[in-house]
C-alpha cells in the first residue's frame, strides 16, 4: 500500500465532491467507466452529515443464512484485526451475501459504535443498518440498501396504545421486539418514565 494521505489531503479530498472524484478517477485508466461505483440501490440516510472518507475495510456476511450452531450465531471480531491493519479514517464495505440481502442487520447501534472505537467514520452496504437516530447522534454514515429492526408479527392492541404514546408510527400489524409492550412490557415502565423526563 502506499504511504496514507496525510490530513490535509484528507480534508482537501472532502471539500471535493462525488462527481469531480470519480471523473478524476476515470482518467487514472484503471477500469472501465462503467466498474467501480454503488448503483441507485444505496442510499445516504444521513445526507447532512458532512462528506464521509475513508479507507475501505471490506467485509462479507450472510444475514439470512440460519446460525451454524446453538439456534444462535457465533461472535466473530476477527474482522475487527483487519479493520484497524487500515490506515484512519475507515469506511466499512459490506457485501450482504445472502439470498435476501438486507434481511438481517449487522450494523446497528452496538456495532456502530464499535467501528467508531475502531476508528471508522461510517458503514457502505448492500444490506441493511438499523438505529439510525443513534449514528446520526453520533455523526457516523450509514449508506445502506435497507433500513430495518428485527421485527414480527404482533397481534395485541398495545401497538397501538404504544404508538399513541410514544408518538411513533407503527403499522398495525409489525411492531419491533424492542418496541412492542406486549413483548416487552418493561417498556411501558421506560415509556412514562421518558414522558416526565425533564430532560426530554
Amino acid at each position: 500500500m502506499n504511504s496514507p494521505l496525510t490530513s490535509d489531503e484528507l480534508e482537501a479530498l472532502c471539500r471535493l465532491d462525488a462527481c469531480t472524484l470519480a471523473n478524476a478517477i476515470e482518467t487514472f485508466h484503471k477500469r472501465l467507466r462503467n466498474e467501480g461505483f454503488i448503483d441507485h440501490t444505496i442510499h445516504c440516510l444521513l445526507p447532512r452529515l458532512r462528506p464521509m472518507l475513508g479507507y475501505a475495510a471490506t467485509l462479507k456476511i450472510r444475514g439470512s443464512a440460519p446460525p451454524t450452531t446453538d439456534g444462535a450465531y457465533a461472535d466473530r471480531t476477527d474482522w475487527w484485526d483487519q479493520v484497524v491493519a487500515l490506515p484512519e479514517p475507515r469506511v466499512v464495505v459490506i457485501e450482504d451475501a445472502s439470498a435476501k440481502p438486507g434481511l438481517g442487520s449487522l450494523i446497528g447501534a452496538v456495532h456502530m459504535n464499535v467501528l467508531r472505537a475502531l476508528h471508522c467514520v461510517g458503514v457502505v452496504t448492500n444490506g441493511s443498518v438499523r438505529d439510525i437516530p443513534d449514528a446520526e447522534e453520533a455523526g457516523f454514515h450509514f449508506l445502506p440498501q435497507a433500513w430495518r429492526s428485527h421485527m414480527h408479527t404482533c397481534t395485541s392492541s398495545s401497538l397501538a396504545n404504544l404508538s399513541r404514546s410514544a408518538g411513533s408510527r407503527f403499522s398495525p400489524e409489525i411492531c419491533s421486539m424492542a418496541t412492542c409492550t406486549e413483548c416487552n412490557p418493561s417498556l411501558w415502565t421506560l415509556l412514562l418514565e421518558f414522558r416526565r423526563s425533564p430532560q426530554r
